[in-house]
Formats: C-alpha cells, structure tokens, sequence
C-alpha cells in the first residue's frame, strides 16, 4: 500500500467509523426522545381520564367511555384501565376486548408510583394516585403508531445517507489525496530520473510553499554534495591510473633490458620472466579497474554505432590468438541465421571488443580440450545470440549473479592467474550496450556457455 492509499484509506475509515459513531447516537437520540414524548403523552391522558372520573360528578362510566372513544387526542389501540385501593378494576375503557394485568404489576405501581415500559407494540405507562379517601391505579397502554413510522423513516434515512456518504466520502478522499500528491509523484519521478551522468543536474523546485519544496532542495542540496564526491573520484581514479601504469611500464621496460644482458644465467632469467608474468597481471588488474569505474550504470548514455558482430569478433580473436596459441577457436554462424541478415548490432566497437575478449580469454583459460567454441544465431523478435562455449569443470558457484562479482572466483581458478575483474566489466559493458548476458553449466558435458543476446540494429 503506497502513500497516497494509506493516506485514503485511514482517512476514510475515520470518516466511516466517526459517520457510523453520529448516525447511531443520533437514532438513539430520537428513539428516546420519542419514548419520552410518548410517556408524557399517557401520562397527560391518564391525569386526564382520572380527573373526568373522581372530581367530575356528573360523569359515570359510560360517558367517561363515550368520551374516551370520541377524544380528538385519543390514542391509537389506547387500552385504559382504573382500579381502587383493593386492586378491582373499576373501570374499563373497553367492553369488547380482555385486557392482560396481573396483581405484580399494580403492587410494583404501589410501591414505585409510576412505571413505564414497552411490551412488544405496546408502550404501557402506570400511575398511583394518592386521593382522599381513597388510593387509585391507572394503567393506560397504547401504540405510538406515528412516531414509531418517524422512527423508522428517520433510520432508514440514516442507513441511506450514511451508505451514500461512506461512498461520497471515499471517492472524495481518493480523488483529493491524487490531486494533492501529484507534487510528490513529480518528485518521485524526479528521483528516478537521477543517474551517474546527470548528477549536476538538480530536480525543478516547485513553486508551491511546503514540505515538498522543503523536500526537493534538502535532496538538491544532497545531490550537489554526491556530484563532488564523485567528481573528485574520477580525477583520483584517472589521476592514479596514470600514476601507476608510469612506474609499471618502467619496471616492465627495465626488466626486458635485464632479460638481453649479457651474461645473465638461464636460472636468472627465468626468474625475471615469473617477475614479467606478475607485472604483466599487475598491468591488467589497473586497467581492468579503471575500465570497471569508467563503465556508468545506464546503457542510453553513449553514441551507439552499427557495427558487424562477426567482425567485431574476427577482429578480437585475432588480437588474442597470440597469447593462446594451443587453443583452436572453432567459430559458426547457425543455420536458422537467415541469409539476408547483416548482422548489424548497435555498439560502440572498443568497449565492446574488450567484454568479447575478457569472455574468449576467459574460454581459453578454462578449456580442458583446447577448443572455445563461438556460434551466432538469430533467436527471433529482431535479436541475435552470440555464444561461447569451452569444456572445463565447475567453477563450485552456485548462484549465475556469483560469477559477475568483482574479485570473486571459483574453485577451479585456484591454479590460473587472474584477477576476478573480467566478468564484472563484461556484465556492465553488455548492460552498457542493453544486451542480455547468460551463463549455464551442462554438468553432464562439462560445458561452460556464455551467451549474450543483443538486438539488431535498426534504422528507424
């Protein structure tokens, strides 16, 4: 879940939760106000029966009935009853229905002078009057058939606009939270954007006053401080490459002059032969260094050219044939390579020339058979597929991504002089160029396959 869904979502569920909290408080609100209106309004007819019945003396039971059922504020179901002091009923405000009271409930009314509950439609209040001579119970019951429809159209209104405003809410929030986060995709954008090539080139500070602006100058201000430090590495890196190559090319020239003096025993210059072989590596391991940190990391940052693949080839195993001279290199172009195909890849030719002969040197070194074989196939979708292939025994790696660490060789190396660069610097070159690099052991041949698979160059 990014920022902008985090942000949302919360926001949204407080809005629901707190929503939910109001909508819930409000109905029991109104429910018990309309309990309590409901009450009053049996207790304001219970007084009122009461009254008609013992202060009113031209009024007996038959016209306190007669009354009753013809009031303009009578009651709906309205049930009223009236018993004295012994709890007989003495007055009923209907004939032709059997009203449900028990002795419990005129006692409970004695002791506590008034109650009021609900009794499934029923709301049903109870008040003991204390009148001279004598003590009196009414018990009035009735159904609030009006407020209980407000009721229920007060919760369905809840329940609608709450599920309406959930929604409005949600999308609302959503939409607001894009809209106000579009600085910080920019930003985003910005930051992905930013490579070794153009770190002298600081993100757009937005106009807007706020912590992203706060944001895009702190990492400015970063991203200066990242471009000298880089910067300085380069001219260490150029300067201290030359540094060295000097004195290496010195001892490399003194030790051939020692070679050819006169005089110098066979033992002698063996001896300084072993002392070439480790300048010679020595030589190497600088240049593969300084090649290594030359490399950038995004492939679209040089001028690529079409050059022929078979002949960038040719022209790197004929650079290495001298240096391996009991190696055969068997090279083929497979039979599915159309004819028309010119085998044109965009490359930028010295780079590329050094990640084929770090692979072919790597092939000559650890050929059990003396054979490196290179085969081109095209593999469909405008690509081709350049593969080197050498017996050997494992190198005891077990992961592909081992193999391209820098300094990191296997258990077959142990008696072959190397410095652990070259794959390293044929990975980066081959990224360099947007070419796909794979390596595979076939345990069964004892079979080492690189393969590298780059697109064709194409006009448009």
């Amino acid at each position: 879940m990014n920022l902008k869904q985090s942000i949302s979502f919360n926001l949204s569920i407080a809005f629901t939760v707190i929503f939910g909290i109001c909508s819930v408080v409000l109905y029991a609100l109104f429910y018990n106000f309309r309990m309590e209106e409901f009450k009053d309004r049996l207790a304001e007819k219970a007084l009122t029966t009461a009254n008609y019945m013992f202060k009113v003396k031209e009024i007996d039971s038959y016209l306190l009935k007669v009354i009753d059922q013809n009031s303009i504020n009578k009651l709906y179901n309205e049930k009223t009853l009236i018993f004295d002091e012994n709890f007989k009923l003495i007055y009923s405000s209907i004939d032709d229905q059997r009203v449900d009271w028990n002795f419990g409930d005129l006692k409970r009314l004695k002791s506590e002078k008034e109650f009021f509950f609900q009794e499934d439609d029923q709301e049903i209040y109870g008040v003991y009057y204390d009148l001279e001579p004598r003590d009196y119970y009414v018990i009035i019951s009735a159904e609030d058939h009006y407020g209980i429809r407000k009721q229920e159209f007060l919760l369905y209104s809840l329940i609608l606009i709450y599920c309406l405003g959930v929604f409005l809410v949600w999308f609302i929030t959503y939409s607001m939270t894009n809209r106000l986060l579009i600085p910080l995709d920019r930003l985003k954008t910005g930051f992905q954007s930013i490579s070794g090539h153009n770190l002298n080139q600081p993100l757009v500070n937005p106009s807007r006053h706020d912590e992203i602006q706060s944001l895009t100058t702190s990492f400015n201000q970063l991203l200066e401080r990242v471009n000298k430090v880089v910067n300085t590495q380069k001219a260490f890196t150029s300067l201290a490459s030359h540094e060295l190559r000097t004195p290496i090319s010195r001892l490399t020239f003194q030790l051939d002059n020692l070679k050819k003096m006169d005089g110098v025993s066979p033992a002698v210059k063996s001896y300084l032969a072993e002392m070439e072989k480790v300048v010679e590596q020595m030589k190497e391991l600088i240049h593969s260094l300084l090649i290594l940190s030359r490399i950038k990391d995004e492939p679209n940052t040089i001028d690529l050219f079409p050059e022929r693949l078979d002949e960038l080839l040719f022209r790197v195993i004929d650079d290495i044939k001298p240096q391996f001279k009991d190696i055969s290199f068997q090279f083929e172009i497979d039979e599915t390579t159309s004819e028309s195909s010119d085998l044109l890849i965009p490359a930028q030719a010295q780079v590329l020339q050094i990640a084929f002969a770090n692979l072919l040197r790597n092939a000559c070194l650890y050929s059990s058979d003396k054979v490196v074989k290179v085969v081109l196939s095209e593999t469909g979708e405008h690509k081709i597929e350049l593969k080197i292939l050498n017996q050997g025994e494992d190198s005891g790696l077990m992961a592909e991504s081992e193999i391209y660490q820098p300094f990191r060789r296997g258990i077959n190396s142990q008696t072959i002089s190397g410095s652990g660069l070259g794959l390293s610097i044929v990975k980066r070159i081959l990224e360099y160029h947007q070419a796909e690099l794979v390596y595979s052991y076939n345990a069964e041949k004892k079979m080492h396959e690189f393969s590298c698979i780059f697109n064709l160059y194409s006009i448009n």
